[in-house]
Parts: C-alpha cells; sequence; structure tokens
C-alpha cells in the first residue's frame, strides 16, 4: 500500500457512483442509478456502446454471455435483442424486471438530480495502440492542423468503429447538457482523440492503469494524454502512487480513482488529494468522508 500525506485536502473528492450503486443493484440498471441517487452520490457512472442498429446502449460486456447462453457480442445485436434479456435476476430475483436502457434514458434518469460520469466502450481493447498513436504526435510540442489531421488517419486504421461512436456521443451530449453534468471518458485513445479535437468543450478523461504489456505503456498513456490535452486521468486504485498522483496535480490535470469500496482505501486515496472516488458503495464513501470532516 502507499505511504500517503495524511492532511485533509481543501477539496472534498467528488463521489461517482460504479455502474451506478452496483454493490446495491445490479450494474448499469435503472435501479443502481436510482440507488446511487438514494445514496447521495454526486454522480453515476455507466458504460455505453454502440448496437447494430445504432443505438446507444448501456452495457459493460463486450458480449452477453453473463446473461444469455450465446456468446453475440452487442454490435451484432440490436437495441430490441438487448432489452429481451434480463440482467437483474443474476443478482437477484428482486431484479428480475430489469432491462437494457439507452444512454438518452439514463440521462433522463439524471436531469436535475446527479452527474452522469460516461465510459465509452470499444469493441476492442485498444490500449496497446497508445504507443502507435503517441508516436505520430511525440515531437510535436503542440499539436498542428497535420498532426491532427495523421492522428485521424491513424486512428480511421485502428478503430473506425470508434470513431463513429465518440461522434455519435458528442451529438448526444451536447443535446443533454443543459439537462445534467456530464463527463466522458474512455480507455480508447482513439475516442481520446475525437473528443479532444471535434469536442474540446465537453470534459474528457482518460482512462488507464500499469501494464505488463506492451512495455512503458503507463508512460505512453501519460504522454498520449497529455499531448492530446485530456482534462484528466482516471487511474486504477493498484496503480496510482502519491508520486504519480503529484505528477498530475503539477500538470493540473484532475484524477479520479477506481474502484475504491474499502474504508481504509477511500481515507487514503482521499488523503492523497484525488479528485473522485470511484466506488461501488457510495454510501461508504459518504460516510469515510463525513468522518474526515467533509
Amino acid at each position: 500500500m502507499n505511504s500517503f500525506t495524511h492532511q485533509k485536502p481543501f477539496t472534498r473528492p467528488q463521489i461517482i457512483a460504479h455502474r451506478g450503486a452496483s454493490a446495491y443493484a445490479p450494474e448499469n440498471t435503472r435501479s443502481a442509478f436510482l440507488k446511487a441517487i438514494e445514496l447521495g452520490a454526486d454522480w453515476f457512472e455507466l458504460d455505453v456502446q454502440l448496437t447494430r442498429d445504432g443505438a446507444m446502449a448501456v452495457f459493460h460486456d463486450r458480449d452477453v454471455s453473463r446473461f444469455a447462453v450465446k456468446h453475440i457480442p452487442i454490435y451484432d445485436l440490436t437495441m430490441s435483442d438487448l432489452r429481451s434479456l434480463d440482467v437483474g435476476s443474476w443478482f437477484s430475483e428482486e431484479y428480475a424486471h430489469e432491462r437494457v436502457i439507452t444512454l438518452e434514458e439514463a440521462l433522463e434518469l439524471a436531469s436535475g438530480k446527479i452527474g452522469v460520469y460516461i465510459e465509452l466502450k470499444s469493441t476492442v481493447d485498444e490500449t496497446p495502440r497508445i504507443p502507435d498513436m503517441l508516436e505520430v504526435v511525440f515531437q510535436s510540442k503542440s499539436l498542428s492542423a497535420w498532426d491532427w489531421r495523421y492522428l485521424f488517419d491513424a486512428g480511421h486504421r485502428i478503430s473506425a468503429d470508434s470513431m463513429v461512436l465518440a461522434q455519435r456521443a458528442i451529438d448526444l451530449v451536447r443535446k443533454y447538457r443543459d439537462q445534467c453534468r456530464m463527463v466522458v471518458q474512455a480507455f480508447s485513445p482513439v475516442i481520446a482523440m475525437v473528443f479532444r479535437k471535434e469536442a474540446p468543450d465537453i470534459p474528457f478523461e482518460f482512462l488507464g492503469m500499469d501494464l505488463p504489456e506492451p512495455p512503458n505503456i503507463w508512460r505512453d498513456f501519460v504522454l498520449f494524454g497529455e499531448k492530446i490535452d485530456v482534462e484528466g486521468f482516471n487511474v486504477c486504485r493498484t496503480s496510482l502512487t502519491e508520486e504519480r498522483f503529484l505528477y498530475f496535480q503539477k500538470k493540473k490535470k484532475r484524477c479520479a480513482v477506481w474502484v475504491v469500496d474499502e474504508p481504509e482505501e477511500i481515507r487514503q486515496f482521499t488523503a492523497m488529494g484525488v479528485h473522485g472516488l470511484i466506488s461501488n458503495k457510495p454510501d461508504i464513501c459518504r460516510t469515510e468522508l463525513s468522518a474526515l470532516g467533509y
């Protein structure tokens, strides 16, 4: 465990309910989002993928095998197909009525009540391609129109699907921006690139973690995020050291940590000064922050 400086930060960290209050209701469902509101979270977080018919479905897994016999990818299903799934009884029979909802429905649920962290899910893991994206602009101190063109060319080669998802998300977020607070996040360097070039007015935070492969992925993750000027870095709890957090702070980048449910970790990361606690248990976060004087 990291050694944190136990000094109360001036700003209380935001409580972000991970896939809703997913310790108490099935993740990414209407019930989980309503529970997050009930428990006093500042935001709920959700996952979004494009369906075959172009709907933006709130769904985490790349296929439906957790809820059905067949391993069918989300991009091969229509929204109607997804709505036929029971996505609640695995958690408890009480939630057997739960169905997949769209991003629009989730935003309408949040309107005027809570903020929404929107994670856009690429169809494949694009983290190993961050070094390729970084190589395109590594020598540039600030990105020119040509740099952005080369980046977009690389993005098309890596995942045209991610570029389509990003643009659709931009259009939808702008439609709802007067109704609720929103932050978009993704692991995908392609989605990150599209948002920072096409929608610098929409807060975007880059998701990442340290991994054994590819080599130096943490370094490349941070450098690429800096090159395209993301607003924040949201990091796995096992990857966030005090040294790394202080670097983000020095660069004036926001930093949220995921997933923190245990009281000790909540206190430790709060003492570090993180801007957000992404947790399955927003009520535990509230209790611990209250005990710390927030």
